[in-house]
């Protein structure tokens, strides 16, 4: 048992052993599993220059970092970040260097993956115009939607939503 005001015990952690690491879709990058050096890049990049890392680098699709180099992996639609990737080459080139302690290539490519398609939006029901129409109703009957008419007269008003 420590003392009062005294500080936690130290705990270690054991590096992962796998060579490489790569970020699954829709997760932050430091969320996946660590290359031997990938959490501490990530770390220094973030560090160094937190808008980069939060314009870029948290928006590539994966990020992988192993004995061959670090790749930055963007989906076609992501121009712009691949772009201030590829602007700031030299710049990743020396944290990689920094970390590693050797001179590895940083790659900057786009993805194969096929981007996830958008939603489709929710069509309300041809079937139930009574039932739309009551609830309008109801809706504009509300004291508090009266008063907001009010203070926001509207020539038109529709109300959404089931």
């Amino acid at each position: 048992m420590s003392a009062p005001g005294a500080a936690p015990p130290a705990v270690r952690v054991a590096p992962a052993t796998d060579a490489s690491s790569v970020v699954p879709p829709g997760a932050a990058p430091t969320a996946a599993a660590s290359g031997p050096y990938r959490d501490a890049f990530i770390a220094e990049l973030k560090s160094a220059k937190p808008t980069f890392y939060n314009l870029v680098v948290a928006q590539a699709f994966s990020i992988e970092a192993n004995a061959s180099g670090v790749t930055f992996a963007f989906q076609p639609n992501q121009k712009v970040p691949k772009s201030q990737c590829e602007d700031n080459r030299a710049w990743v080139q020396g944290i990689v260097e920094k970390v590693v302690g050797q001179r590895l290539p940083v790659h900057i490519v786009f993805t194969d993956a096929a981007v996830a398609p958008a939603p489709a939006p929710v069509v309300a029901a041809a079937s139930k115009p009574a039932a739309a129409n009551e609830h309008q109703k109801s809706a504009l009957e509300h004291d508090t939607v009266k008063h907001l008419l009010e203070v926001f007269p509207v020539e038109k008003t529709t109300v959404q939503g089931e």
